[in-house]
């Protein structure tokens, strides 16, 4: 059955309402304002109004060097029917989102069409695009593309932010395809004159449930995993552009929010050993567990739906990295070109869960350092 005009006309009233309620905060911004963004863990970018420059702020230490940003018009959306028919100029509204200075448009460019929405059905379907973003639109700027760097930083210490996916197929399961079944990042850190690349391979255990998951976040990287298998181990090894083995005299990893899974925890333990020490913060999440000497598990002391723990709508940046911080350890290692971790997901599920990690962390300084069996070199 067709909609009426009447039915349109009261579905648009929905999806502008839906609209202005996205984001990721109790004060969301609406359409008139550019989302706050994460950088770098620790880092962010503030809301801001169309025309403002944009602020960022780069985590401890590191500094944000590129061009300057500005909160810019770059789209613009009607709702329309089934046939493209606009449902009333006052139901278009404008985009906003985060540009390079002086990008972003300065009025509706001549004979464009905006991008026209569909209202959603009476039976609570939700919306959708009858056309793709608009070509000779402004770019815009994610928080993928904005980098902080640090001039006193330790090149050689892994730092994901810098490094790039050149091979993406672990196990074989793509999103790639070659590389012998590996993930590799390259110029992961520099050890001398050479760039070291990091190479990870996996056990027969691992598949994963959205392997488009796979390769890295802004600071890390990051390996889906399907839950309900055995321990998948995960083999990391550090060569420089020829393969050859580079050994690290201090060798710091950070496994990042273990059993953690948005805003709720599921049963997730990891498995370490061959560490001089490892750093957990003192209002931990995790449990852990020396299996035998030198072997260690790091696991998640609860499964379920936590309303209070997880990542909630009214946290702020500080606030969800302190709250990362309780689900995450730093692993120290000696003296190393290669090492094993295992993952255990205990459950199936749709989304599967990520396994994220880092180089060097702030566990560091505010996390209490744990000194590890030596003779775990032995075993």
């Amino acid at each position: 059955m067709p909609l009426t005009h009447e039915t349109l006309f009261l579905c648009a009233l929905l999806v502008l309402a839906a609209f202005s309620l996205q984001g990721c905060s109790d004060k969301s911004p609406s359409p008139a304002q550019c989302s706050a963004l994460e950088v770098g863990g620790s880092g962010h970018v503030a809301e801001s109004s169309p025309g403002e420059i944009v602020q960022v702020s780069c985590p401890s230490g590191s500094s944000y060097t590129g061009p300057d940003l500005e909160c810019s018009w770059v789209n613009r959306f009607c709702m329309a029917d089934d046939n493209r028919r606009l449902l009333s100029p006052d139901f278009c509204w404008n985009q906003y989102r985060i540009t390079k200075k002086g990008e972003g448009l300065k009025e509706w460019p001549r004979n464009q069409t905006p991008q026209m929405l569909r209202p959603p059905a009476p039976n609570n379907a939700d919306s959708g695009h009858l056309s793709r973003r608009l070509e000779n639109m402004p770019k815009i700027v994610t928080a993928k593309d904005i980098e902080c760097t640090n001039p006193d930083a330790h090149p050689d210490r892994l730092q994901f932010m810098r490094s790039k996916v050149v091979n993406n197929n672990l196990h074989g399961y793509g999103p790639g395809d070659g590389g012998e079944g590996t993930l590799r990042y390259s110029k992961v850190a520099v050890m001398g004159a050479s760039n070291v690349d990091l190479i990870v391979s996996a056990s027969d255990q691992y598949a994963p449930a959205r392997v488009y998951r796979n390769g890295k976040g802004d600071s890390c990287g990051r390996i889906n995993i399907q839950g309900g298998h055995d321990t998948v181990q995960l083999k990391f090894k550090l060569v420089d552009s020829t393969g050859k083995p580079v050994v690290f005299s201090e060798l710091y990893i950070t496994v990042l929010n273990i059993g953690k899974h948005g805003r709720a925890t599921v049963q997730e333990d990891v498995f370490a050993q061959g560490m001089v020490s490892y750093f957990i913060s003192d209002e931990t999440n995790l449990n852990v567990v020396e299996d035998r000497v030198g072997h260690y598990r790091f696991s998640s002391l609860r499964s379920g739906y936590d309303f209070y723990s997880g990542q909630s709508s009214s946290q702020s940046v500080s606030e969800m990295w302190q709250e990362s911080v309780r689900f995450s350890v730093l692993l120290e290692f000696r003296n190393v070109s290669e090492f094993t971790l295992g993952v255990r997901i205990a459950s199936r599920s749709y989304e599967g869960q990520d396994f994220e990690f880092t180089g060097w962390s702030e566990l560091f300084d505010v996390g209490s350092r744990v000194l590890c069996e030596q003779r775990a070199y032995f075993t």
